[in-house]
C-alpha cells in the first residue's frame, strides 16, 4: 500500500525550516531529462512543487495527470516551476527511467536521482511513501509535504491553497 502523510505543523524538523545544504547538494545531483544537472540554488524565488514518485508505484502514474493538470494552471506563473522526481531503486537504470517518462506527454519537466542522492532525499525530507508532494516557499522554505489533492471538495491541504500561500509568502 503507498501512503503519504501530511506532516503536522510543529511536528516535522522540515516543515517551516530552511532546507539544509544537504537536503540542496542532494538535489543538486538530480538529472533532468535532457542530462543536464539541476541546481536548487539557481531557483531562488521561485516556488517549487515537486512531485517525488518512483517506477513501482503504479498510483504515480494515476496521479501524474493530476499533477500535470495543476502545472497547466500555472503555466503563466514563472514564480512556480514544477518537477517530477524520480527516486531511482536499486539497480534501475536511468535510460529505461527516461523511456518510462518519454512515453507520456506532460508538461511538467523530469528530475532523476541517482543511486547516491536517492537515500538522502528520503531521509532529509522526510518520504518513505511515494507518491509524495513537496512545496519549497519562494524563501527556500518546505511548507508541504504530503499528498496531491487537487478536488475542490478538499479544504484542508488543498494544493491550489498551498501553492498560493508559497507564492504571497514574500
Amino acid at each position: 500500500m503507498v501512503r503519504a502523510t501530511r506532516h503536522s505543523k510543529g511536528k516535522d524538523v522540515f516543515r517551516g525550516s530552511r532546507l539544509g545544504d544537504l537536503v540542496i547538494m542532494a538535489l543538486i545531483a538530480n538529472q533532468r531529462q535532457r542530462g543536464e544537472l539541476f541546481n536548487l540554488n539557481n531557483q531562488a524565488g521561485k516556488v517549487l512543487v515537486l512531485d517525488f514518485w518512483s517506477t513501482g508505484c503504479s498510483i504515480c502514474f494515476k496521479k501524474f495527470p493530476e499533477f500535470d493538470k495543476l502545472k497547466q494552471k500555472y503555466t503563466s506563473q514563472s514564480e512556480i516551476e514544477f518537477y517530477a522526481v524520480n527516486l531511482i531503486y536499486p539497480k534501475e537504470q536511468m535510460s529505461s527511467l527516461k523511456k518510462v517518462i518519454d512515453s507520456f506527454s506532460y508538461s511538467f519537466k523530469t528530475l532523476y536521482t541517482d543511486q547516491n542522492s536517492v537515500k538522502q532525499i528520503r531521509e532529509l525530507l522526510k518520504i518513505d511513501a511515494v507518491p509524495t508532494i513537496v512545496v519549497i516557499d519562494k524563501k527556500g522554505m518546505v511548507v508541504y509535504s504530503g499528498a496531491l489533492y487537487i478536488e475542490k471538495f478538499v479544504f484542508i491541504d488543498n494544493i491550489y491553497n498551498i501553492i498560493e500561500s508559497a507564492k504571497n509568502n514574500e
